[in-house]
Order: C-alpha cells, then structure tokens, then sequence
C-alpha cells in the first residue's frame, strides 16, 4: 500500500486495560511529524506491560530490565513503514506514584521522544541530547502537553 502525503498510525494494546484516544495518539505523533517535515509513512505504536518492554530491552539493548519507551526504525524517512514506538504504560505508572506529572501527559512525551529516534535523533552525547529536548519541547508546547524533563542522555 503506497501512502502519499499522510502519516498514517496504527495503534494496538495488547493485554493492557489502560486506553488512550486513538486520536489523541494519532495527533501527537502527526505533530512532531509535521514539526519535522516528515510528510508519508506509517508509524506503529504499541502499549505493553513490564514483562513484554522488558524482554525488547534485553533482546536488542542488553539491558535486562523494563524502560519507558524503545524505538525500532524500519525504513525511516522516505520509506513506506517510518518505524514503532513501544511504550510501557505499567512503567509509566509506577514511576509517577512519586510525581504531579499526568499519564497523559508523560505518554505524549515518550511519543514524540520515540519518533524522533525513529527518524534518527538520539541523545548519547550532550550535543545530541540539547537538540533532540528542544525538538520535543516544541512539540510539547505546540500539543499543549506539560514538558517532562528528560535529564539523562548516554
């Protein structure tokens, strides 16, 4: 299926019971795509539990242990399958119990922070790390999603 001039997103749960707008998802990640002059392709995205984030994270980072987001690029810009976003909303939750943050809020944060990898931005040096938090502050401020610091890089 050629796509022409869309960002098309799909979306898919899993076991997990909590739900966000396919709206809400689908617009966050066609903002930060706009933002980037990313205008074709098509971006999955999918919530799962600990267990399932952590076994992605042991397979492909070596890190034996559930994160917040990871990101797979596929084609990247310019091909017909941009890439997936993987975000554990159960990580999400536990970490806010000690925080004001919404889970909302959050979510969209590790939304734009995952297209953003798919398209090649990354923070390992504090020179790429400066650039990709103000491409995801933009972004923010433009959805009116409450900026969450992102303070490690590496």
């Amino acid at each position: 299926m050629k796509l022409r001039n869309m960002i098309d997103v799909h979306v898919s749960y899993g076991s997990m019971s909590v739900r966000f707008a396919y709206t809400w998802v689908e617009k966050v990640v066609r903002q930060i795509a706009k933002q980037e002059k990313v205008k074709r392709g098509s971006v999955g995205v999918r919530f799962v539990p600990n267990a399932e984030i952590k076994k992605l994270n042991k397979t492909y980072r070596q890190k034996n242990k559930p994160t917040d987001v990871l990101s797979f690029t596929t084609d990247g810009i310019g091909g017909d399958d941009i890439g997936d976003i993987i975000v554990s909303v159960e990580f999400v939750q536990k970490l806010l119990k000690s925080s004001s943050d919404r889970l909302g809020d959050h979510v969209g944060m590790l939304l734009i922070h995952g297209f953003l990898h798919i398209i090649g931005y990354d923070h390992e040096k504090r020179s790429e790390a400066k650039i990709m938090w103000e491409k995801q502050d933009r972004a923010a401020n433009t959805l009116g999603v409450h900026r969450i610091a992102f303070e490690d890089f590496g």
